[in-house]
């Protein structure tokens, strides 16, 4: 399917074929898991949901079987039967690691669609423990699907800083980790990766000469990658281009920061997110909110933010972002709507104080 073909037409058929299957045997694995595969898109996968609370009943040992349904769960931030069926699912691909002596990827992949999920309830302990996790382990490692276990080893760090806006931390993050993982020119694209959190940490401290040196490294991968794949040499642009927008933006050039920014997220727009990762590690459309919300522009950050929500539904940061912007715009009603979300996402462990104390404060003043 084409990921710029935003009426999912080859999806939809594919979905249609799947539910032909399961009309004539409803217990069918293969129709469950390329039902889920036809519909993991905003459009569709509501109407995944069924048969994604059935599946995991049908194969409640087999790794991949039991990640599946949270695909669908991502998409619709349904966060704790994410964390649910990961679990299992990194439990069982964690038995068929012992059994086979070499770890396997469906692990990794069940860990970053864990830990995206621990970062939207505010659970950074959770997911700061399934990151250590995942960088704790030794080689060997199967040669099977290696690109899902790269891209969860690139993404997981960069993931868990950049949300938790742990710029200090982002910075320091370093490539090709870990050591011991046989990374090759195919993984660029996650490569990639690091080099766009450690260049927007920079920009986003205020260390312009640092984010460009990254940029330069990120704009280099993205030709590398360019010879390889059209679709992750795209997202490997949109990265850099928000890189390069925080740039001038943090320079003083704010209006060219702000329009760049605006194309990043239409860039993004235009696309769909891969299979192999829960989410963007840091959505385009919301890093254009944060910048929106930094130039007090509050109608046009909650605009930006709203468009992340509409793509990611559940986000934390994008309802937290759109709760100040509403709050600033005035819209008291939006605002309080959003600060509510905000506050039945975070759990009682939850380690996000600023968001919870917002959310108390605004709601306070409502009382």
């Amino acid at each position: 399917a084409d990921p710029t073909d935003k009426t999912y037409g080859k999806q939809r058929r594919a979905g249609q074929v799947a539910q032909a299957v399961l009309a004539q045997s409803p217990d069918h694995p293969g129709g469950h898991h390329y039902l889920i595969h036809a519909y993991d898109n905003p459009e569709l996968a509501n109407e995944a949901l069924a048969v994604a609370d059935r599946y995991g009943a049908l194969t409640p040992r087999v790794p991949h079987a039991t990640h599946m349904m949270t695909h669908i769960y991502t998409r619709l931030g349904q966060w704790h039967k994410s964390i649910e069926w990961n679990g299992k699912s990194a439990d069982s691909a964690w038995e068929l690691c012992v059994d086979r002596g070499e770890i396997t990827s469906h692990y990794q992949h069940a860990l970053d669609y864990l830990a995206y999920a621990h970062l939207q309830l505010g659970a950074d302990e959770a997911a700061a423990a399934v990151v250590s996790d995942a960088q704790a382990l030794q080689a060997p490692y199967s040669a099977v699907n290696r690109e899902a276990a790269a891209y969860a080893f690139a993404a997981l760090p960069a993931r868990y800083h950049l949300e938790r806006r742990d710029w200090a931390s982002a910075a320091l993050l370093e490539p090709r980790v870990p050591e011991n993982f046989p990374w090759d020119d195919t993984h660029l694209p996650y490569i990639a990766m690091t080099y766009f959190a450690k260049a927007l940490a920079y920009a986003r401290m205020g260390e312009l000469d640092q984010a460009r040196a990254n940029l330069t490294r990120l704009r280099e991968l993205e030709d590398a990658v360019r010879a390889q794949s059209g679709y992750w040499a795209g997202q490997v642009a949109i990265q850099a281009q928000s890189v390069a927008a925080w740039i001038e933006y943090g320079g003083g050039r704010r209006d060219l920061g702000l329009e760049m920014m605006r194309s990043a997220a239409a860039m993004e727009a235009a696309t769909e997110k891969s299979p192999v990762t829960p989410g963007e590690v840091f959505p385009a459309a919301e890093l254009l909110g944060d910048m929106l919300l930094d130039a007090e522009d509050y109608d046009g950050a909650l605009a930006a933010y709203e468009a992340s929500l509409q793509r990611t539904p559940g986000r934390l940061n994008s309802l937290f972002g759109a709760a100040n912007a509403a709050r600033g715009a005035g819209r008291s009603a939006d605002a309080g709507n959003y600060y509510r979300a905000v506050g039945s996402a975070l759990g009682v462990g939850s380690q996000r104080p600023i968001m919870q104390s917002a959310v108390q404060e605004y709601l306070a003043e409502r009382a």
